[in-house]
């Protein structure tokens, strides 16, 4: 897939929002950082810390009243065709098989018939659905309609990867299954990786970094940097340092909700 060496920075990033009153509230106020090339990063905060606002301000679903989104020295102005995001509710459409999902936003592209089915052929085995081509969303599993959204933002290739909350509606056991192929797939195919999470062990497993937001507005607490090896397999799950790394994030967490 995509062997493009894409750089994320989001500078001074300051975003409003209507209120009640008919005034305004600050969901993000200058929020400044950097996402690295095959970066893995993880954006982790209290309810109302604005996650979700910033990974759609990444995505170009929403835009900033201050400061901007670079990727590669060219701002971020709308959706482009070097990003995908992937949703908590799956998203899929109802009527369309996984292969057909898998397909839509490449026909959307106008990409030519033979190489968008060869792209989402290869996409949806490596999400682990080989042979579901022709099941429909109500056939599947939360767990297997996470993965035809995974296998349709894989197949646009993209080399900016957005996932806001994707495992959220899942239960544990399928989770902790997902995470450890979401890695499998990393590992293959490095790509950007923006992800954002209210589960702290999840984000220090996943992540090269964890950045986390504090509310009301949301700005930069702190990043965390996990030093922890690569390749991470389940073991890691059970190991002291990770047990300390996800310790350290809980307690900047509480002090943030105090």
């Amino acid at each position: 897939m995509s062997d493009g060496h894409r750089r994320v920075r989001v500078d001074s990033v300051t975003k409003l929002f209507p209120n009640a009153q008919g005034g305004t509230f600050t969901a993000l106020q200058d929020v400044t950082f950097d996402v690295g090339d095959f970066e893995f990063l993880s954006i982790i905060g209290p309810s109302g810390s604005g996650k979700t606002t910033l990974l759609r301000i990444l995505g170009g679903l929403e835009f900033p009243e201050h400061g901007a989104v670079v990727i590669d020295e060219a701002e971020v102005r709308g959706p482009g065709r070097e990003r995908a995001i992937v949703f908590q509710d799956f998203a899929l459409l109802p009527w369309r098989s996984v292969l057909g999902n898998v397909v839509f936003p490449l026909e959307l592209r106008r990409v030519a018939k033979g190489e968008r089915d060869r792209r989402a052929h290869e996409a949806i085995t490596l999400v682990g659905l080989a042979g579901f081509e022709d099941y429909y969303p109500n056939m599947l599993s939360g767990g297997m309609q996470q993965r035809v959204g995974l296998a349709r933002a894989l197949a646009v290739e993209p080399e900016v990867l957005l996932m806001d909350e994707p495992f959220g509606a899942l239960d544990a056991q399928t989770r902790t299954v997902l995470q450890d192929e979401l890695l499998q797939i990393w590992e293959r195919d490095r790509k950007t990786v923006v992800f954002v999470t209210h589960d702290m062990a999840e984000a220090v497993f996943l992540s090269d970094r964890v950045l986390i937001l504090s509310a009301n507005p949301g700005t930069v607490h702190r990043v965390v940097t996990v030093e922890l090896p690569r390749p991470r397999l389940d073991e890691l799950r059970r190991t002291a340092e990770f047990a300390d790394l996800v310790g350290d994030v809980w307690e900047t967490l509480q002090t943030l909700t105090r």
